[in-house]
């Protein structure tokens, strides 16, 4: 039985060809892998939450309702998803989440991978926050707290800052229904967890 020709040297066998062809076309048309970090909104109640995920988010969010028992009667839990897309192939993914306090039982996987938290706050109440903080302290979770500034609100950021034991660089005020200043508090919280990733100390 005759067996085929040697291939001239440089040239390519027509297996090693479409091998070539494929890997080209991988590397052209097939999608890469997606990426997603998590960033936690949480706060107190009527903070701001929803609007905030909201003005951030690229889509509308999704949102899910749960009612549990309390001594108080039921209690309806809100949790927020959005979306912010940042290149063709990694998205940061927002998730609305009350305070440890009210959803203690679910917060550790709520908080758990997240690349930084945003923690929101009253002007007049900054100390509803400092359950977060804590829990956020306790987990290694990159956090800025962010001051909600509504009508009739003097944010004061050295004050804020005192009563929840953090530095005022580490507070943002910030209108919850504004994407730009919204996604302006969300950067804070990213530059200050790459900054932690890096080794840096952040007080």
């Amino acid at each position: 039985m005759p067996c085929a020709p040697e291939p001239e040297a440089g040239s390519k066998t027509p297996a090693a060809h479409s091998q070539d062809v494929g890997e080209s076309a991988s590397v052209r048309y097939a999608p890469g892998p997606w990426t997603s970090s998590k960033v936690l909104v949480t706060g107190a109640a009527r903070v701001g939450k929803s609007a905030f995920t909201g003005a951030a988010s690229d889509i509308a969010p999704v949102r899910t309702i749960e009612t549990i028992p309390s001594p108080r009667g039921d209690q309806a839990l809100v949790l927020d998803l959005g979306r912010i897309t940042i290149s063709d192939h990694h998205v940061l993914t927002l998730v609305g989440a009350p305070l440890p306090t009210v959803w203690d039982g679910l917060w550790p996987d709520v908080a758990r991978g997240a690349l930084g938290a945003v923690v929101l706050v009253h002007p007049d109440a900054p100390e509803d926050g400092f359950p977060a903080v804590e829990a956020l302290e306790e987990t290694h979770v990159p956090f800025q707290v962010v001051v909600a500034h509504l009508h009739n609100t003097t944010p004061d950021v050295n004050k804020v800052g005192q009563v929840l034991e953090v530095e005022p660089s580490r507070v943002t005020v910030c209108d919850p229904r504004s994407r730009v200043a919204a996604r302006f508090a969300i950067g804070d919280v990213v530059r200050c967890a790459l900054a932690q990733m890096a080794g840096q100390v952040l007080l």
